[in-house]
């Protein structure tokens, strides 16, 4: 809003100064064109000069105030802990909030010790992030360091954090505890502090909670039913990735029962997540779509599919592009040339030859290969021969 007034006022001052520049052309009787729009662009060149050094002057203003408040409110903190015991955590914490970061550190650092919990996961969060400020690293990551925080206040906290970042670092083995340890005790213990995290309400550890009862790690049973009540206890409290994970073992079971039930949880879930532009959603509910569709070309879920698929692919640099792609232009098969072009494009947006480029490849290929050689000519001539060297070259 500041910006769209700013314009305006520069705007303003550039149509006021012009009418008094060709005011004072007219009094003076200038007679020439020429000397009129001098006239008139001095004019206004001098009113926007004026403008541009009275918002200097403004903002510096500003500045300067803003400095004395927080000198004020600094001076206001170290009398505090002056005249205290030594024990007055939360004006370290505020300290920490107004200064650069070698001293930010040390007063998070100092606030924490005295127990203050939001000093604990700031700082916490600073070590499992590291710190860079203005292309400077003023922190590197520390993971043990991050794990001390989050365990020193993990009985106080009730947001349900530092249990769950203890569960992450054994789960993925990140910090060195877990060095000497089995990865099956290192999944028991990330269950443990899941199972802690869950207790305080945590969205995450749900989720958490969740993949572990899908896979049956750390000793749990196997249940999918159980895992994907986890993921729509993690989504209600707005977690997307549990949306895609529960729309995910929904689809899977719908696939082995065919049961609409599952199917239409499936929906229900990807629709949750592609609130949050999931491109996963996306992807997944154009296949809902073509289920629905039930092979009718003339469906209305048809054209539903492709606006899903063309949102998946539209967003780049994602995993779901290339088979987004690849999805849309087999169902506008009927244009050879756009299936074609759909292919090669579904073959080199994903260059890294992993699993998902290689499918793509070899679905593009097919494509190529279901139009006819014989058709292909020009560009995807080449296209094509680069193609089958791509996997000649994966299949060596």
């Amino acid at each position: 809003m500041s910006n769209v007034k700013s314009v305006f006022k520069y705007i303003l001052g550039a149509v006021v100064s012009s009418l008094i520049g060709f005011a004072v052309g007219k009094v003076l009787e200038f007679e020439s064109v020429l000397d009129m729009v001098l006239v008139v662009v001095s004019f206004c060149l001098l009113c926007l000069l004026i403008i541009c050094i009275s918002d200097m002057v403004m903002r510096q203003k500003k500045h300067d105030e803003e400095k004395v408040k927080l000198d004020e409110q600094i001076s206001e903190c170290n009398k505090k802990i002056a005249g205290s015991d030594g024990s007055d955590s939360e004006n370290y914490y505020l300290l920490s909030l107004t200064q650069v970061w070698s001293l930010k550190i040390k007063y998070l650092e100092k606030s924490a010790e005295l127990g203050n919990l939001m000093a604990a996961l700031t700082l916490a969060s600073c070590y499992d992030c590291g710190v860079v400020d203005e292309g400077t690293v003023v922190l590197e990551k520390d993971y043990d360091k991050a794990a001390y925080w989050y365990n020193k206040f993990i009985t106080v906290d009730y947001t349900g954090i530092c249990a769950w970042m203890l569960g992450w670092y054994y789960e993925k083995q990140k910090i060195t505890a877990t060095k000497s340890m089995s990865e099956a005790d290192c999944l028991k213990e990330a269950r443990k502090y899941y199972e802690m995290s869950c207790e305080k309400g945590f969205s995450k550890a749900f989720n958490s909670m969740g993949k572990f009862t899908y896979y049956g790690w750390a000793r749990l049973e196997k249940s999918h039913d159980v895992a994907r009540d986890y993921y729509r206890k993690a989504s209600e409290k707005g977690d997307f990735y549990a949306s895609n994970n529960r729309g995910l073992a929904s689809m899977k079971a719908y696939l082995k029962s065919k049961d609409e039930v599952d199917l239409n949880d499936a929906e229900k879930s990807f629709r949750m997540a592609a609130e949050f532009d999931s491109e996963e959603a996306y992807f997944q509910l154009g296949q809902i779509c073509e289920i629905k569709a039930d092979n009718n070309p003339n469906s209305p879920y048809i054209d539903e599919a492709k606006n899903y698929y063309i949102k998946a692919f539209s967003k780049a640099n994602n995993k779901y592009s290339a088979s987004a792609l690849y999805m849309l232009g087999k169902l506008i098969k009927a244009n050879p040339c756009l299936a074609t072009d759909s292919a090669v494009k579904a073959a080199i947006v994903n260059p890294r030859l992993d699993d998902l480029s290689f499918e793509c490849m070899m679905r593009a290929y097919e494509t190529f290969e279901a139009v006819g050689s014989n058709k292909i000519f020009g560009v995807y001539a080449g296209y094509y021969q680069e193609l089958k060297s791509k996997l000649e070259m994966c299949l060596k």
